[in-house]
């Protein structure tokens, strides 16, 4: 990063935005004058100076973050919910559907936090539909905004000699939290059923056990129309249909009907239970008086009203001697629609599609009508029912939604805390800190094992696992969201909603006051797809974090004596060298905490320390085997055998570590095998309960160990992606048998290598 950039940055942090964060309302933030135009400057040539700031709307209804390179819009009432994201260079935007702010699973039942539902359609927002839209209907209360500067998750300690130039930690910029806090919630009784069966209707071919029960009347009559399962092509006014049995025990039959172009009043779209004796009973749609038809034998009734197009979910319940017709809407709960006698006792098929007005296959004869097309699918077939009381959800958990937005740069992060407020423990099972329904950037019918994703790049502090960007992103998800039936991918499996979330768990037990905290993801908008540019923005964002441009010229010895290390450090201070790695094979043991050695080691680094050198050296963490009571259990790890660092082997190991660096004054970790994201079911290990908690309690151990190493500045050799922990370098790819070729072919895979590492990382940070 030029000295000019940090200069400006410098100045950015004089500004009010380097305010530590404090209670606000809509009236204190500077209103955001809809007519300012973007930064004019490329950002990744020039230094921006536009400021990052937290606006209002005019309306005075948003919070809005904005840099003069992207806007993130907040609106607050009924409950916060991001309305739009823009890239200000290129007015593109990238959100279609609203989601919550977060998401938080506690004690097995997932919540909302914040979010808008009753958006009629998932392939875009428009502003009018806005107002009418209401509140996810979550127990989290919003309760107020705070804004601020940007803080840094760690202390860095700089050492200054090994870089170019000198820029500041954290990146300069403004915060926003939106606070919430659970309201209380009574326990609740919640009707479970078993699966007895499910079959989405996805794929190329109906599955085994359905047959079609198609109309003579049209030769295109299809309930697998063009090879797609439950896409139903007939005339309007006659039957074309699927049917599956049942196993024993039915007593709920439910799935998903789009009308599509269907308009009809008595050969509608439906659902259709059926009796051992051959009685029916079922719910269809009258797609000419946009209404429900609930029928059970000669019977029929007349219920409820959909709109136009609108995909419904409908279920049909035997009850005793009744049948019950539910339906739930888009982002809606399931509603009853009314009850009609019945004299079925026990169903025995299911009936899917258009059917005669008693659900029997029978045809208008007299006005066939014209080819339609509509499609059911998702269908389910459950067991009676039981119950099962659900822990409450206590008064007083508060969560807090984070946002920082940066100056010169089209980033932000997100993340939360979550503070147990109330007087009983809880379990955090999973959270969302970042839920994106992202614009579609292809859309394809078919499958695509290959699709073109949007121009965005997520970049979690959680990471293990790879080198770069695409091996280590293993913290956040590219996802489908069924929600979007609009969309033109037939099998809805389109990966258009990110989701910022830990592979597993994090399965966090908090007591009474106890505190949570997220790791933090990144956001970066790209505006062209040219992959130079792409990878120019990343580098630009690794910079940011300084200590990857740390870079010092390092020798690495391979005898770890006295004398050895001694002329090591001689010939370094000699020629210009600024580092001594006492390397792999070495004989150097990080884990010897014997008195002798670290006297040793202690004498070695101020020795090396009177010649201005850093010394330090290399340790194995995984790909190592120590035997069933210390190995991960339960799951096959990345290395074949590895120890969980939550045993107590782990423990001692980074408490070896520690008191290392700590009594020697040593500068260097080269750390290899790093922490790969091994899960672990034992549940004797001291340091997680099972398996839920088990990868994310590693990662942080490791984690906080690299962040304590960066706050005394200590070098850190690891390869894998813990740059966002506090690492300095990674490889820049490489395959250690090449080491094995004649020199000359080395030096040119070694040239391959550093061009291809060289896209998104800096020379500074590979090796």
């Amino acid at each position: 990063m030029n000295r000019q950039f940090c200069i400006l940055i410098i100045a950015a942090l004089l500004l009010p935005s380097a305010l530590i964060a404090q209670s606000a309302n809509m009236d204190s933030l500077p209103v955001l004058d809809p007519s300012v135009a973007a930064a004019e400057a490329d950002w990744l040539v020039s230094p921006v100076t536009t400021p990052a700031e937290i606006y209002r709307s005019p309306d005075g209804q948003e919070p809005i973050l904005d840099n003069g390179l992207m806007r993130r819009r907040i609106r607050l009432s009924p409950a916060p919910a991001t309305v739009s994201l823009i890239n200000l260079k290129t007015g593109e935007e990238y959100l279609r559907a609203v989601r919550p702010e977060a998401e938080v699973t506690f004690n097995g039942r997932l919540y909302p936090v914040g979010g808008l539902k009753g958006q009629p359609n998932q392939a875009f927002l428009r502003e009018e539909w806005l107002d009418s839209m209401q509140a996810s209907g979550s127990p989290f209360v919003y309760t107020g905004f705070e804004v601020g500067g940007t803080v840094a998750p760690f202390e860095y300690m700089p050492r200054n000699s090994w870089r170019s130039s000198s820029c500041l930690w954290p990146m300069p910029g403004r915060s926003l939290k939106l606070h919430f806090v659970s309201g209380g919630e009574s326990a609740i009784s919640a009707p479970l059923r078993t699966e007895l069966l499910r079959d989405d209707l996805f794929g190329s071919s109906l599955a085994e056990g359905w047959k079609e029960i198609l109309s003579p009347l049209s030769p295109r009559s299809s309930f697998q129309n063009e090879g797609k399962p439950g896409e139903i092509m007939t005339l309007s006014n006659c039957y074309s249909a699927g049917e599956v049995d049942l196993p024993r025990g039915t007593r709920r039959i439910s799935c998903r009907i789009d009308p599509g172009t269907d308009l009809t009043s008595t050969h509608g779209p439906g659902l259709y239970m059926v009796g051992s004796r051959g009685r029916v009973a079922g719910i269809a749609l009258d797609t000419q008086q946009n209404r429900f038809l609930l029928r059970s034998g000669d019977q029929e009734l007349a219920a409820g009203r959909f709109e136009n197009g609108e995909v419904i979910e409908a279920a049909v319940v035997l009850q005793k001697r009744e049948v019950m017709f539910q339906i739930r809407r888009i982002e809606g709960e399931w509603e009853s629609l009314g009850t009609l006698p019945t004299r079925i006792r026990r169903i025995k098929a299911a009936r899917l599609g258009k059917l005669g007005p008693g659900g029997e296959a029978a045809d208008n004869t007299a006005a066939p009508g014209e080819r339609v097309r509509c499609r059911v699918d998702r269908f389910l077939a459950e067991g009676g029912l039981r119950h099962q009381t659900e822990a409450a959800l206590p008064e007083g958990i508060r969560v807090t939604v984070h946002y920082e937005i940066y100056q010169g740069m089209p980033l932000y992060s997100k993340w939360i805390t979550v503070e147990n407020g109330s007087g009983s423990g809880v379990m955090l099972d999973r959270y969302a800190s970042d839920i994106l329904a992202a614009v579609e950037s292809e859309s394809s019918v078919e499958p695509n094992p290959d699709w073109m994703m949007p121009k965005l790049e997520v970049i979690p502090e959680m990471a293990f696992g790879g080198m770069d960007l695409k091996g280590a992103g293993c913290a956040y998800r590219w996802e489908e969201d069924r929600s979007y039936t609009s969309q033109v991918n037939y099998a809805l499996t389109m990966p258009c909603q990110m989701r910022v979330t830990p592979p597993i768990g994090p399965g966090q037990r908090l007591s009474p006051g106890e505190e949570f905290e997220s790791y933090r993801g990144y956001v970066l908008l790209y505006d062209d797809r040219d992959r130079e540019r792409q990878g120019l923005a990343v580098r630009r964002f690794f910079r940011a974090a300084p200590w990857t441009q740390e870079s010092p010229l390092m020798m690495h010895v391979r005898q770890a004596d006295n004398e050895s290390v001694k002329k090591a450090i001689d010939q370094c201070a000699e020629v210009g060298f600024e580092m001594v790695i006492l390397t792999f094979g070495s004989g150097f043991n990080a884990e010897d905490m014997s008195q002798a050695n670290l006297s040793r080691l202690k004498e070695l680094s101020d020795y090396a320390h009177e010649k201005g050198i850093a010394l330090g050296g290399y340790s194995l963490l995984s790909s190592r085997n120590l035997g069933p009571v210390h190995n991960v259990k339960g799951v096959d790890a990345k290395f074949g055998k590895a120890p969980c660092i939550e045993s107590r082997w782990g423990q001692d190991y980074f408490a070896k570590l520690y008191r290392l660096f700590k009594e020697t004054g040593m500068d260097i970790l080269e750390h290899d095998g790093s922490y790969p994201g091994d899960a672990c079911r034992s549940i004797t290990h001291p340091g997680h309960e099972g398996y839920e908690d088990s990868q994310w309690n590693q990662w942080v151990r490791i984690r906080d160990f690299y962040r304590w190493c960066r706050g005394r500045g200590i070098f850190l050799n690891v390869p894998d992606l813990y740059y966002l922990a506090g690492a300095n370098k990674s490889g820049m790819g490489y395959r250690e048998v090449n080491w094995s070729l004649p020199r000359s072919q080395q030096e040119l895979h070694e040239r391959q290598n550093i061009y291809d590492g060289t896209w998104v990382k800096t020379p500074s940070m590979g090796w």
